[in-house]
């Protein structure tokens, strides 16, 4: 064991290791858990910080490369599957995937410097000097380069690869691991000696690895279509189930009406005959009938029907319910989408103010401009604080249940939608 001692260049050579920690860590997280870059962003930097001292280290202190490279590989798989929870198959997945372009991006700039100066691979890769010139060449450019690939088509919604541009790629290495093999045949003599042949077998094996986790991402997204195309069965199926209870809904409520207007002529000529017993009876008819008149009128008739439908459901279970508001004809998104929400978000609403105890209520205000559709939706709840990123039904007490399926939909039509607790008050805002 011998001492560290900290000149300009062992110092470039910490920043080096930190930075490459950085950019390993970050990967990792990019493959596993994508939401922590937003999250965890100063814990990932603050970790790569800890472990890059220590990779640096290691590296001044043991001595043979294939022992350092054991210990690297393990201690980084055991660290991200601990600390940040990560399969560890992803952790590999990662660690291949930065050892197949990253490496292979420093052996190019290491080759150029090779050529340009005229020194051996040993020499650039362990003399003070060259080695510090490659690093400040490779590794503001890894750092910059990373943020850039968080853009990468990849994962949900608007990041998934088509079909065309992963065939493209997947030609691409294709033809990259061709060449290569073509170079391996021809170099056949001393190929483990030689620099180059090296290079491209690294090349070769980062090709491989990228054609492997782009035809993971075309499974993928192949079980992601067939899920969409599940979803869009079941929203067929709603959508015809909500043209029925419209339809079920404008025919008793045209009913009602026929009826209420043909007891108002009866109690007429009740009155004017005179017999006072069977107009008693017919007032208190009506009397029930103003009660249970309830037809919502908010300008939309998929809109009516929901209401209406839950506001029948909340009073039989004790439940205050009250509508306020007027929206169009025509709704900013398809109605059946907006119906959805609309019911998903009562749902909740009416769980909550049930499992809320004394006074439940429901509030839903809409209102609709030239420009916005705003939905708001206030409940009674239980005052103890409220989860609102789980989806289980015991773990939301009533409000988990259809809100990720909410919020995937508010941001699909590009809509606004924030769900808060106050006390013993939950409010759910959209805006489209």
């Amino acid at each position: 064991m011998t001492a560290i001692e900290m000149n300009a260049y062992a110092w470039i050579d910490l920043f080096a290791y930190m930075i490459g920690c950085s950019v390993l860590l970050q990967l990792v997280v990019i493959l596993g858990k994508r939401s922590y870059l937003e999250e965890k962003q100063r814990y990932i930097n603050g970790m790569a910080i800890l472990i890059g001292t220590m990779m640096f280290v290691i590296a001044h202190v043991v001595v043979h490369i294939e022992v350092k490279v054991v210990i690297y590989f393990c201690f980084y798989t055991l660290f991200c599957h601990v600390v940040f929870r990560i399969p560890i198959q992803k952790v590999v997945l990662a660690v291949t995937t930065y050892v197949a372009v990253v490496i292979s991006f420093e052996m190019l700039v290491i080759l150029v410097i090779m050529t340009h100066f005229h020194m051996p691979f040993d020499v650039v890769i362990c003399e003070q000097q060259p080695k510090a010139l490659y690093q400040l060449i490779t590794k503001p450019i890894e750092l910059v380069a990373l943020p850039l690939s968080y853009r990468i088509p990849i994962g949900e919604g608007k990041r998934d690869i088509s079909h065309k541009a992963s065939n493209m790629i997947m030609l691409v290495f294709l033809i990259l691991i061709g060449m290569t093999i073509v170079f391996l045949i021809y170099h056949n003599s001393g190929i483990a000696h030689d620099f180059i042949g090296s290079f491209y077998l690294l090349l070769c094996l980062g090709a491989a690895v990228c054609v492997i986790y782009v035809f993971s991402i075309v499974v993928a997204n192949d079980e992601k279509k067939q899920k969409m195309q599940a979803i869009q069965t079941q929203n067929e199926v709603l959508k015809t189930t909500l043209e029925e209870n419209q339809a079920y809904y404008e025919y008793w409520e045209q009913n009602i009406h026929d009826y209420k207007n043909t007891m108002l002529s009866l109690r007429g000529m009740l009155a004017q005959s005179g017999q006072k017993e069977i107009q008693e009876y017919l007032e208190n008819e009506l009397d029930i009938m103003r009660e249970k008149d309830h037809f919502v009128k908010s300008g939309n008739a998929m809109i009516d029907s929901i209401l209406s439908m839950k506001w029948i459901g909340a009073n039989r279970r004790g439940i205050y319910f009250s509508i306020q508001g007027h929206v169009k004809e025509e709704l900013p998104i398809p109605d059946i989408q907006f119906g959805k929400i609309l019911g998903n978000l009562l749902d909740n609403a009416i769980e909550g103010a049930v499992q809320s105890g004394r006074e439940p209520y429901v509030e839903v205000v809409l209102a609709q401009t030239e420009d916005v559709l705003v939905l708001e939706i206030n409940n009674s709840c239980r005052k103890d604080s409220i989860d609102f990123e789980r989806t289980s039904k015991e773990d939301s007490r009533g409000h988990g249940l259809g809100i990720q399926s909410v919020r995937q939909l508010v941001y699909m039509y590009e809509g606004a939608f924030s769900i808060t607790q106050r006390g013993n008050r939950v409010s759910a805002r959209i805006e489209f």
